[in-house]
């Protein structure tokens, strides 16, 4: 089956997948509307969902109880994102919470309506398998980064992708319109929040990145990368 190259799902390198607009139309069609207030929770760890969801607005996070009462999150999907179809496949039970940080509004798909609608469409089937293999070819990449490279490196790479995805010019440099804690960053890359703190003040000291009302900004990004470049060659350790 030939399709153009719009046909397939963007893949980011957050582990976040864009699902093409035929798609998105497909959900909404064939969904029921479920609207979440802000901090409600869609799934606890343990359940066992019967139904994936489409994300239309707002933002669903996924994360885990920390002993000493906070929360440890793994991901954050937006809107154009498709969450929890392989626990629903397989009929596996959760092992994080998923809830809603912010009033979000989503399309909920049963299992038997998605098998069918795989059953049905073809060209549907490949993208939605695209976009789960895609999914897991990242965690992969997250993985292999993780035992490859310095959480120096790692950090300097998220900004990066911060940069390119919400990032604004701003007075000759990019200003990312995200806010982004330390302990945010920590999870996000599976490391140590001083050793992430350690890696920003340096990057702050070497004049790559300012911090400007609660934002992070790359003051030049060809010299972020150079610098990356550097502690590819000599990787640090947590």
């Amino acid at each position: 089956m030939k399709q153009d190259a719009g046909a397939n799902p963007n893949w980011h390198a957050l582990g976040q997948i864009i699902l093409p607009q035929r798609s998105a139309e497909q959900f909404r069609r064939m969904g029921t509307p479920v609207t979440l207030a802000r901090n409600q929770t869609l799934y606890k760890a343990g359940d066992v969902p019967d139904s994936c969801y489409y994300v239309c607005q707002g933002r669903i996070m996924a994360f885990e109880n920390t002993p000493a009462g906070g929360e440890h999150i793994f991901s954050v999907n937006e809107p154009g994102e498709l969450i929890l179809v392989p626990a629903m496949v397989v009929t596996h039970p959760l092992v994080l919470n998923f809830k809603a940080p912010e009033a979000t509004e989503l399309i909920r798909i049963r299992r038997e309506t998605l098998f069918q609608a795989m059953t049905d469409d073809p060209e549907f089937s490949a993208q939605l398998v695209y976009a789960l293999s895609m999914r897991l070819i990242d965690t992969i990449e997250q993985s292999r980064e993780r035992g490859s490279y310095s959480v120096p490196w790692r950090v300097c790479n998220l900004l990066l992708i911060m940069a390119e995805r919400y990032g604004v010019s701003y007075d000759g440099k990019v200003l990312i319109q995200e806010k982004l804690s330390q302990q945010t960053m920590a999870n996000e890359l599976h490391a140590n929040r001083v050793t992430v703190a350690r890696a920003i003040r340096e990057l702050k000291d070497y004049g790559l990145v300012e911090y400007i009302n609660g934002y992070y900004c790359v003051r030049d990004v060809e010299r972020l990368k150079k610098h990356m470049d550097y502690l590819e060659v000599l990787p640090g350790t947590e």
